[in-house]
């Protein structure tokens, strides 16, 4: 584990502060709202220690962006393909232990941990007609 700097403080507050699952860049424009003095680098680093330590989550929009949560209970995602939304969505809406011991019959692999993302179009682009 890495020692706890005031940047890291900073970054972890600012993504668990966020309801949008923001991307790198976000988080460094919030720091800056801040004034603190935090390198786009290190929020980059940062945020992929807190991944790597299971701190926050990282999962890729509809545009291949990078984004974080730091929700680390299990549960999923819907991402708008028009806005970029994106939402938190209930793991208990999939029979997941079903889902997983089929997937460990089927392959052979053992202890099995994914992450569900569905795409879609969020009620307000529908409504706007996209």
């Amino acid at each position: 584990m890495q020692r706890e700097t005031r940047q890291r403080r900073l970054i972890m507050e600012i993504l668990s502060n966020s309801m949008d699952h923001p991307d790198a860049l976000t988080v460094f424009r919030r720091a800056q709202d801040r004034k603190a003095k935090v390198s786009i680098g290190t929020v980059y680093r940062t945020l992929e220690l807190l991944v790597k330590e299971g701190k926050a989550l990282k999962f890729y929009d509809a545009n291949a962006i990078a984004r974080y949560d730091a929700k680390t209970e299990f549960h999923h995602h819907l991402i708008c393909k028009v806005c970029g939304k994106v939402q938190d969505l209930d793991a208990s809406l999939f029979k997941s232990e079903h889902m997983v011991k089929e997937i460990e019959e089927k392959t052979h692999f053992k202890n099995i941990e994914y992450h569900l993302t569905i795409y879609g179009i969020c009620e307000e682009c529908a409504k706007a007609g996209n």
